[in-house]
């Protein structure tokens, strides 16, 4: 936020989490950034100490909290986790403004597309009547807790052959 580096006077963050995500209210943090000359910035050292969510709210399957910058005139980056609860949706959209003093409403709306294929690994044994899955979650390698892996077929032709996992 504030990329500009605009003098702003109680600065606050408000984003809203549409439903299929579930917010991890310990999770938000406030990094400081620094810009070079082409406008890209990067984490300028840790997370800054004290910046909470606030005012958290669930209002029709909508989640929505502010963080609080007080007064800024530097660049930063709010950092912070969901957990996918809706494992059909492909892609989530995300709706984060900027208020203070200095300045008028700065809206972000990023989508983030969900990162898993599922694909044929390219091994059909037509007399056996197999054939070989590939399934790739998290190819950036990030952390993740209790992920469970649910997979279906469709009604009729197909079975789980229960030794085959890699």
């Amino acid at each position: 936020v504030n990329t500009g580096e605009e003098s702003i006077d109680q600065a606050i963050v408000e984003d809203t989490i549409k439903p299929g995500l579930s917010f991890d209210k310990n999770s938000p943090k406030v990094y400081k950034l620094k810009l070079d000359s082409n406008g890209n910035a990067t984490i300028d050292g840790d997370a800054l100490p004290g910046y909470i969510a606030e005012d958290i709210k669930n209002e029709n399957g909508n989640t929505s909290f502010k963080v609080n910058l007080g007064n800024i005139n530097s660049a930063y980056r709010l950092v912070y986790r969901t957990d996918i609860t809706n494992n059909d949706e492909v892609s989530f959209s995300n709706e984060a403004f900027l208020n203070g003093v200095g300045t008028g409403n700065i809206i972000k709306r990023p989508t983030i597309t969900n990162s898993f294929t599922k694909s044929s690994d390219g091994s059909i044994d037509y007399s056996k009547k197999t054939m070989g899955w590939k399934i790739t979650i998290n190819p950036l390698k990030e952390p993740i807790k209790d992920l469970v892996i649910r997979d279906t077929f469709p009604n009729g032709g197909l079975s789980l052959i229960s030794d085959t996992f890699i």
